[in-house]
């Protein structure tokens, strides 16, 4: 993923603590998906954010989002 404009922030399911992690345009990052339990969002309440996304292994007519439970270490 690409931050073409605002910020995003990435928190990590995974991380015991929810690591969260705030990328700014101009930065991108990389998302193994693949049942990897996460959630990112732009948390400014003033301005937008826009990303380029390019997402693998998701056929044709798919969803790439996978619904999970709460791993139980996250805020969300």
């Amino acid at each position: 993923m690409l931050v073409k404009s605002g910020e995003v922030t990435f928190y990590d399911g995974e991380s015991w603590r929810c690591m969260a992690t705030t990328y700014v345009a101009g930065q991108a990052f990389i998302d193994r998906g693949q049942g990897h339990v996460h959630l990112a969002g732009n948390l400014s309440t003033t301005s937008n954010a826009e990303l380029r996304l390019t997402y693998f292994d998701v056929p044709p007519g798919a969803t790439p989002l996978i619904d999970v439970p709460n791993p139980g270490n996250c805020p969300f």
